[in-house]
């Protein structure tokens, strides 16, 4: 794809675009600048000059890359079925084979471990997250063909034994994404499959390289209101470089939720936001009402449900509100059948229950309808099995002996849970326990 005659985007694929979520290790980050770089050159080029015309498929492919994963000598049981027995275990390889056109095998690389008995009788423990088993088998160890214990790095060998990646990068094609970007922001007849529009969530993770400029929040602020982008998973990339100045992004991001209110990928990660922005005036208050009152607009505005937290005792009849609205909405879905999602209702649930839990003792005046929603089987069985529901009812006030213990902890007695549940509400972590608990 890379046009030696062409000086200009010879140039620009020897630049290095933005480096992303990538961890650490220098080796991988190479290997994913590189990537990325090829595909915003070539993104570019889609969207500002070139275009692909197709040519008919060849017969034969002039190479083949593959990667397998397979076990031999049986399949690997559950460690309980060989736990006492001296049988050898399965083998499980991976393959990573180059074969030319003609079939030849061109490099071929195989990683194949198992485990070995060496001696005889371990004890041990297993662990959940209230109680431990004491298990006694025999003690084994990897049995390796590569005495590093590598698994096989399919980039690094390719790019090592073929001319598939070009050399290494250095750069500045962040600025030529942004261009581009303000350039299709400002022209609406532009369409939604332009390829630079690709490149916004990768435009946005590079926020954090230099300081945040003014065409940079324009430009932000454009891409949330413009229904062609919808990609907003790395928008706290972009946020939290923002400083101080967010209130601009607060009613775009209002306003695109509630246009897009089915859309779970434009809303979710937008709605994620929203605790960042402390802006209460009237009209924003008014937006976000427009959304929460509406079932269809606010099912995946779960970040705004929790935000609503911050409101106290005032927050409680919106939110039960909410909880019995898309309760009944899952429950006819179930019984009709007349959609295959029905946990696209369980989101808002589960979001307004975080929400009660953060709130605590001031929303007891939530706990009659609760009990009223359980006692009729309004809500999802998945629901009111869930340990963090049962930790909800705990904070805002339910008495502990009507909290039955969910099926997860099916190996203590109810009272013993009811026991934990009520130690746990002392000194309770509101942001970390009603996520996820720990009882």
């Amino acid at each position: 794809m890379r046009d030696p005659a062409d000086a200009a985007a010879a140039r620009r694929l020897e630049e290095r675009a933005w480096p992303g979520n990538v961890a650490g290790n220098p080796k991988w980050t190479a290997v994913f600048l590189q990537r990325q770089s090829l595909a915003t050159e070539w993104a570019l080029r889609l969207s500002t000059r070139d275009c692909i015309i197709a040519e008919p498929p060849k017969p034969h492919a002039d190479f083949t890359i593959g990667k397998y994963v397979y076990e031999r000598f049986g399949r690997s049981p559950p460690s309980y079925e060989w736990n006492w027995s001296f049988d050898a275990l399965p083998v499980t390889a991976s393959l990573l084979q180059v074969t030319d056109g003609q079939g030849r095998i061109r490099f071929r690389q195989t990683h194949a471990s198992t485990l070995m008995l060496i001696r005889p009788l371990l004890p041990g423990l297993v662990g959940f997250v209230s109680y431990a088993t004491p298990v006694f088998g025999w003690l084994r160890t990897p049995l390796i063909n590569d005495s590093a214990d590598r698994e096989i790095d399919d980039n690094s060998r390719l790019l090592k034994y073929t001319t598939l990646t070009p050399t290494k990068i250095t750069g500045q094609s962040i600025p030529l994404v942004k261009a581009r970007l303000i350039e299709l922001v400002g022209n609406r007849s532009a369409p939604a499959s332009d390829p630079a529009f690709g490149l916004v969530d990768g435009w946005m993770q590079s926020l954090g390289l230099a300081t945040v400029q003014d065409d940079d929040r324009k430009l932000l602020v454009d891409l949330i209101k413009d229904k062609r982008v919808t990609q907003f998973q790395s928008i706290d990339d972009a946020i939290v470089h923002f400083g101080d100045d967010l209130t601009v992004l607060h009613a775009p991001i209002l306003r695109r939720i509630a246009a897009d209110g089915a859309n779970r990928e434009v809303v979710q990660p937008l709605a994620a936001q929203l605790y960042r922005l402390p802006d209460r005036s009237p009209a924003i208050i008014a937006l976000e009402d427009a959304i929460l009152k509406d079932p269809k607009k606010r099912r995946y505005a779960d970040g705004l449900i929790v935000q609503q937290a911050d409101r106290g005792a005032a927050a409680v009849p919106l939110l039960i509100r909410i909880i019995r609205e898309h309760a009944e909405r899952s429950q006819i879905a179930r019984e009709q059948a007349i959609n295959n999602h029905p946990d696209q209702e369980i989101e808002p649930i589960a979001a307004a229950r975080i929400a009660l839990c953060r709130i605590g003792p001031a929303a007891i005046g939530a706990v009659d309808a609760l009990r009223e929603m359980m006692a009729n089987d309004l809500l999802p069985e998945r629901t009111l099995d869930d340990i963090n529901w049962k930790v909800m009812l705990a904070r805002i006030g339910t008495p502990l002996h009507e909290i039955t213990k969910p099926s997860s902890r099916g190996q203590i007695t109810e009272a013993k849970f009811q026991e934990r549940l009520g130690k746990n509400m002392v000194d309770f972590d509101v942001r970390r326990g009603c996520d996820v608990s720990s009882v």
